[in-house]
C-alpha cells in the first residue's frame, strides 16, 4: 500500500499540492520518488508493516515502524530492507516548509482516523 502525502489545511503558505508516490524495487531496497510539491522546501517519509496495519484495524500507531526521511530536499529516498516473508511494506510521504507540514492523511471518505495522529503516537514520526 502506498499513497499520496495528503491534503493541506487552509492556505497559509504551506505546501498544498498532492503528488503520487512511485516505488521502484530491487532485491533488497525500495526507491521512493515523487514530483516536487509546490511550496515544499523539504519532505518526510514513514514506513510500516502492511500485516500489522491490517491486523490492527488500520492503526498507524501500531503499524508505523520507521521514519525513513526527515527534512530531505530531494524528491526521492532509498529504503533499505525487505519485509518479512508473507508481509509487505506501506510508505507515506509529506512535504513541509517553515510554515508547517502537510498531512499524511489522504482526505478519502474511506479513511476512518487521522494517519497523522497515529504516526505521531508511534514515535517513528519526525518531530
Amino acid at each position: 500500500m502506498h499513497g499520496p502525502a495528503g491534503l493541506s489545511g487552509p492556505s497559509r503558505g504551506r505546501p498544498t499540492v498532492r503528488a503520487a508516490l512511485a516505488i521502484t524495487t530491487s532485491a533488497l531496497d525500495a526507491l521512493l520518488s515523487w514530483s516536487p510539491l509546490s511550496g515544499a522546501a523539504s519532505y518526510e517519509a514513514v514506513a510500516g508493516s502492511i500485516s500489522r496495519l491490517r491486523d490492527s484495524g488500520g492503526s498507524f500507531a501500531m503499524a508505523t515502524d520507521a521514519c525513513i526521511a526527515e527534512d530531505v530536499t530531494a524528491t526521492s529516498v532509498l529504503h533499505a530492507g525487505t519485509p518479512r516473508p508473507g508481509d509487505g511494506l506501506w510508505f507515506l510521504k509529506r512535504g513541509a516548509n517553515c510554515r508547517g507540514k502537510l498531512t499524511y492523511d489522504s482526505g478519502a471518505a474511506s479513511q476512518t482516523a487521522s494517519r497523522d495522529t497515529g504516526i505521531r503516537a508511534s514515535r517513528a514520526d519526525s518531530p
